[in-house]
């Protein structure tokens, strides 16, 4: 099977995806095109599938992320908030699995790892989008056939941005 089009990290995406200060990293050819902060994202692997399994989470409010918008991409990098991702396992269960999460975030960060979902616009084609009060919701098909929904918050109504984005995956597959 090929390769995922949409691939989420933090540590691993250091000096390939992006830099230290969080700004992507171009490849030769590549430019970028816009770029938003304050933004959040989230990323599951299918939208016909009933509980399907998430490929990126979003974070709860105020939204710290960036999206950078390239002629060969869409990445989304954020700064690494232990305590937002901690806090729902601080259960009297769940604080054992709470604390190696601390740990486990701490060291990545310690190390200038952030968290990042990169998405090839060219592999990807919206099938369709829905605007919401301060996000969109966009149902992404790839060229292999595995089908997306992203979910991209900002924190004001963007309707030019959002018009923006979703036409990158507008295009015919690469190739096809």
């Amino acid at each position: 099977m090929p390769p995922s089009p949409i691939r989420a990290g933090d540590l691993d995406g250091l000096r390939s995806v992006y830099s230290e200060s969080g700004a992507p990293i171009l490849a030769p050819g590549e430019g970028l095109l816009r770029s938003r902060g304050a933004c959040e994202l989230a990323v599951m692997n299918s939208w016909r599938i009933l509980g399907s399994k998430e490929i990126f989470s979003e974070m709860s409010p105020p939204n710290q992320g960036n999206v950078f918008v390239t002629d060969l991409r869409l990445v989304f990098v954020r700064e690494i908030n232990i305590w937002k991702e901690v806090k729902p396992l601080m259960t009297p269960l769940g604080i054992p699995a709470g604390l190696a999460r601390d740990s486990k975030l701490g060291a990545i960060k310690a190390r200038g790892g952030r968290q990042y979902c990169e998405m090839l616009t060219s592999d990807l084609r919206l099938h369709r989008a829905r605007h919401r009060k301060k996000s969109t919701d966009m149902y992404l098909e790839g060229s292999d056939g595995r089908r997306y929904e992203v979910y991209l918050y900002t924190d004001v109504k963007d309707p030019e941005f959002y018009a923006f984005v979703e036409g990158r995956f507008s295009g015919a597959f690469r190739g096809g």
